[in-house]
């Protein structure tokens, strides 16, 4: 008991409360299925992180993270053949959801490079390169939108960071704003390269949201949903639908 920490309570009291809304869900089977799902995902979190806190570590975890990423990325490659895969780059075409949902590759493959530059960047472990492009790669191969957002934050506040690491008052206002431009430079031009071609065009095509012009499917859906989160909640503000219900009311495609 002494190694509960306040996330070990919050996931706990998470898990408990989808199993109990069974009791006033609308499909007792959805919320069943997703309650187990979640439950098994939880109990592998818990073991990670009861082991690295043991080892009063974060590093283990963050490998563990970066490999695990890296394995799944190469049995999409065996599984694509490296042909296709080059080919699907050269043309920028999107990889299709057949083996693995393209944005939770994408995101993996975002969460890889972040660390791999971690440790090429602050451990000066040059041969984390060999991860970092082919992960790169693979978040354009995706063509998700959220692993974009994840690399390219995590890009800028990782090499940003560094550069405060030697304690704010030393870094004077001209190299913190200089920094920021060379930064958003250097995301800029990686962004602009041929084989980002399909990400930059995905988020160009969502931006139209905001002025109301079409903003491609995967956003006019997820806005739909977000609609459709809000008038549930007005409807069910205390306990919801029961855990995965939405799916009740969601468009047929999710």
């Amino acid at each position: 008991l002494r190694n509960i920490t306040l996330l070990h309570f919050y996931v706990i009291t998470f898990g408990m409360f989808c199993f109990l809304s069974v009791l006033w869900a609308i499909n007792v089977d959805f919320a069943l299925d997703r309650s187990i799902s979640l439950f098994k995902r939880f109990g592998v979190l818990f073991i990670l992180c009861w082991y690295c806190h043991k080892k009063n570590s974060i590093k283990d975890l963050l490998q563990i993270i970066m490999f695990s990423n890296c394995i799944i990325m190469l049995v999409v490659i065996w599984a694509y053949g490296w042909e296709t895969v080059i080919m699907l780059l050269n043309f920028n075409i999107r990889v299709d959801n057949d083996l693995l949902n393209a944005n939770t590759l994408g995101m993996g493959a975002a969460y890889s490079s972040i660390i791999g530059l971690y440790y090429a960047y602050y451990e000066k472990k040059i041969l984390n390169i060999f991860i970092i492009l082919p992960t790169v790669a693979m978040v354009a191969l995706s063509g998700s939108k959220k692993a974009g957002i994840i690399l390219g934050v995590g890009i800028f506040f990782l090499i940003f960071l560094k550069n405060l690491s030697r304690g704010i008052s030393k870094v004077s206002f001209s190299k913190v704003i200089i920094s920021v431009f060379a930064i958003s430079a250097i995301l800029f031009m990686m962004f602009n390269m041929p084989f980002f071609e399909t990400l930059t065009d995905r988020f160009t095509l969502m931006m139209n949201i905001f002025s109301n012009e079409y903003a491609g499917s995967s956003t006019e859906d997820r806005y739909a949903m977000m609609l459709l989160g809000l008038d549930i909640f007005e409807e069910y503000p205390l306990l919801g639908v029961g855990i995965d219900n939405a799916l009740l009311y969601n468009p047929p495609r999710y």
